[in-house]
C-alpha cells in the first residue's frame, strides 16, 4: 500500500471516527473532505484484486457513509487471499494477518472462521502461532521476525478481539519500550511508539495481566516519547505517524480525564 494510501486512511479515521463534532454533526467542510477521500478508497478496489488491501475495508468500514457494494467485494476478496496465502503458503507476516483479522471483525464477521472456496481458516488461531514465532525469536535473537510496528499490531489486535494475551508478549513489548527498541535508523518511530501505546492501554484496561505497573510505566514512557516528537507545525514526528499518535494522545487525555471524573463525582443535588 503507498504512503498516499496510508495518509488518506489516517485522515478518514480522524476526521469520521476519531475527532467528532459537538453534538454529534459533522462541519460540512469535513463532510465534503471526508466524501472525496472514501472516494479515492473505493476507486482504489479492483474488480480482480488478487491482493486486496486490509486497510482500506478498515477505513471504509469506520466511516459513516457505505457503499456496501464495493465493501461486500473487498471483503470476499480479503477472505479469498486470506484463505490462499495460508493453503498455498504465501507470504503473510504476523502484521498483515493482524490486519485481515481486524478488517474480517470490522465487518461483523468471525475472523475465527474465514470460509472462501469451500475451505475454512482461523486467522485468530494463526495470528496467535505468528505472535508466539515473533516472541520466541525476539528472546533467540533480540529482534522480531517482522518488525516492532507488526508485534506491536499483533498485540493490538489479540486484545481487541479478547483473545489471551500471554505475559511473555507484553514483557517483551515493556522491555522494548524500556530499551528504546522503537527506532527507525537512529530516531524513535512515532509509527510504532503508537501502535505500542494502543496495545499497552488495551492490555491494561483488559486487566488480564497481574503485573501492570510495568505496563503502566512502559506506557508512560512511550506517550512522553510520542510527545516530545510535537512539532511547531502540529505534526508529530511526520505527515505520516500524525494520524496514529493523535489517536494515542487522544486516547490518553480521555482516559485521564474519566479517571479524574471517577474520583471527583458529581452530585444532583437531590
Amino acid at each position: 500500500m503507498s504512503r498516499l494510501f496510508y495518509l488518506l486512511l489516517l485522515i478518514i479515521c480522524w476526521l469520521a471516527s476519531c475527532h467528532p463534532a459537538v453534538g454529534g454533526s459533522t462541519p460540512k467542510s469535513q463532510r465534503e473532505t471526508v466524501t472525496s477521500l472514501l472516494r479515492t478508497l473505493l476507486r482504489s478496489v479492483k474488480v480482480d484484486d488478487f491482493n486486496p488491501n486490509p486497510n482500506v475495508h478498515i477505513a471504509l468500514r469506520l466511516a459513516r457513509d457505505h457503499n456496501l457494494a464495493t465493501e461486500e467485494l473487498l471483503l470476499k476478496q480479503l477472505k479469498e487471499a486470506s484463505v490462499r496465502k495460508v493453503l498455498n503458503g504465501e507470504d503473510f507476516s504476523s502484521g498483515l494477518v493482524a490486519l485481515y483479522t481486524l478488517a474480517v471483525a470490522s465487518s461483523c464477521n468471525d475472523p475465527a472462521n474465514v470460509m472462501a472456496n469451500g475451505k475454512t481458516i482461523n486467522l485468530i488461531g494463526i495470528l496467535e502461532e505468528k505472535v508466539t514465532q515473533e516472541m520466541k525469536h525476539i528472546e533467540a535473537t533480540g529482534f522480531p521476525l517482522s518488525n516492532y510496528y507488526q508485534v506491536s499490531l499483533d498485540v493490538l489486535t489479540l486484545c481487541v478481539m479478547n483473545r489471551h494475551v500471554s505475559p511473555c508478549s507484553v514483557r517483551i513489548l515493556t522491555r522494548a519500550v524500556d530499551e528504546e527498541k522503537f527506532t527507525h535508523g537512529s530516531e524513535f518511530s512515532v509509527d510504532t511508539g503508537s501502535v505500542a501505546a494502543l496495545a499497552l492501554r488495551c492490555v491494561k484496561q483488559a486487566g488480564t495481566i497481574q503485573n501492570t505497573v510495568n505496563v503502566g510505566d512502559a506506557l508512560t514512557k512511550v506517550l512522553t516519547q510520542i510527545l516530545e516528537h510535537v512539532k511547531d507545525d502540529g505534526l508529530i514526528g511526520n505527515l505520516y505517524s500524525t494520524g496514529e499518535a493523535m489517536q494515542v494522545t487522544q486516547a490518553d487525555t480521555l482516559t485521564q480525564t474519566e479517571g479524574r471524573a471517577s474520583h471527583h463525582p458529581r452530585h444532583s443535588g437531590f
